[in-house]
């Protein structure tokens, strides 16, 4: 069995903001866990992780931990850092009794095998996957148009991407079109912190990004200007005492 609670991302200091958390499926755990149960019931001091899911779309940083107690009636009781929306009981397929139906459910240490890894990782992951698209895959000026509201609203959009970020007008295009493409994907679900993503959270945190990136060219194009002056500096200073001598 693992030692999952040495893993990254499974410690006890770890905060779930800076983890990716593989999606499980609640009714083949439950399934899978009730099998095991059979054969090795379940009893006090066994390790146990404790599931629960935001919005039914994001897995929260799994919580390991160890059966207090079982009840006459075999019920598992653990203590564990989601009784906010469940309780502390589970039965033996580790659905929960307090909220069946609900976001939190239990497995014992033995069939858990996920490894979290880090968000950077998981973000670098989903860019390399998305570059890797094929440029057929991107929007034509029709359907960015019929998104946007009309023709008007689309070359508005690409003059704000020129103008604000200094792209190319192609740059332009792949842009809004990466923008459009992630609101039809993610437009009505919920992000890490549980807010509906719309059409402008969308724009704001893919646009934060370019700003980042002009506002770095902009710094660099601005340290080269001083060194070509101090060096134009230093050059005018050596002709003037050349003429002197």
């Amino acid at each position: 069995m693992l030692e999952l609670e040495k893993i990254r991302g499974l410690e006890g200091g770890d905060n779930w903001l800076n983890w990716s958390y593989k999606m499980r499926d609640k009714a083949a755990d439950m399934e899978a866990t009730r099998e095991y149960h059979k054969h090795n019931p379940p009893k006090v001091g066994d390790i146990v992780v404790v599931l629960h899911t935001a919005s039914h779309n994001t897995m929260m940083k799994p919580h390991i931990t160890k059966i207090v107690a079982i009840t006459d009636r075999g019920r598992i009781v653990v203590d564990h850092d989601h009784e906010a929306w469940a309780g502390k009981s589970f039965w033996k397929s580790g659905q929960n009794c307090k909220a069946p139906t609900g976001q939190c459910w239990l497995v014992p240490a033995e069939l858990y095998r996920d490894i979290p890894i880090s968000r950077d990782t998981e973000r670098q992951r989903r860019a390399k996957e998305f570059s890797q698209k094929t440029t057929d895959e991107q929007l034509s000026v029709s359907e960015m148009s019929k998104m946007l509201g009309g023709a008007r609203e689309f070359v508005a959009e690409i003059n704000i991407l020129i103008s604000d970020f200094k792209l190319t007008k192609a740059e332009a295009m792949k842009q809004l079109s990466r923008e459009l493409r992630d609101e039809r994907l993610l437009t009505g679900k919920r992000n890490q912190f549980g807010k509906r993503i719309d059409r402008q959270m969308i724009r704001n945190h893919s646009r934060y990004h370019l700003k980042e990136n002009y506002d770095r060219m902009c710094h660099q194009l601005q340290r080269e200007d001083q060194m070509i002056e101090k060096g134009r500096m230093r050059s005018e200073g050596r002709r003037k005492q050349w003429q002197k001598g």
